[in-house]
């Protein structure tokens, strides 16, 4: 469903297979919460696609003309480079949950989720792209962003892996 994936419009798709790199980055967190049921796990997975979508997508808002970031290479010719496309897995489970004790007094419930995302980048090293992302996700994490969206949520912590490593 559109509602599991984040791309740039529908021409760059068009772009031959054999130049899109397609991976997996696993990532885990963790969350307190004010009751012991999980019901927002939906909405925290889809605000941490439209976090990383927006802080890594290569699209521009408008324009099918250039709907990724171009990059000239040495010989003069002009690539795409840039994340064109996230999403979660279309089978199988994309998120698994394991329950902790809370360490705040307030929270009843706790939980450490270990999530998986599909990211599809061209002319970008999967090292690179993998870094930005790890980051980009450690900060969202860092800033408690997901609290203000989601009133059951009292803490939230990015568990890793960790970006530097």
């Amino acid at each position: 469903p559109a509602t599991y994936e984040r791309k740039c419009n529908d021409k760059l798709l068009a772009i031959p297979e054999e130049h899109v790199q397609e991976f997996e980055l696993s990532f885990v967190y963790g969350v307190e919460s004010s009751s012991d049921t999980y019901s927002f796990i939906d909405d925290i997975e889809s605000m941490i696609l439209d976090f990383v979508a927006i802080s890594v997508l290569r699209c521009s808002g408008d324009s099918d003309a250039q709907a990724v970031k171009l990059r000239r290479r040495e010989g003069g010719e002009t690539d795409i480079a840039g994340v064109v496309r996230l999403r979660y897995p279309e089978y199988g489970e994309i998120t698994s949950l394991s329950k902790c004790e809370p360490t705040s007094s307030q929270a009843h419930g706790c939980a450490v989720l270990n999530t998986k995302l599909i990211i599809s980048s061209i002319g970008v090293p999967r090292s690179e792209v993998h870094h930005d992302i790890l980051m980009v996700l450690a900060d969202a994490f860092k800033e408690n962003l997901f609290i203000e969206f989601i009133p059951d949520l009292m803490t939230t912590s990015f568990l890793g892996p960790d970006p530097e490593a």
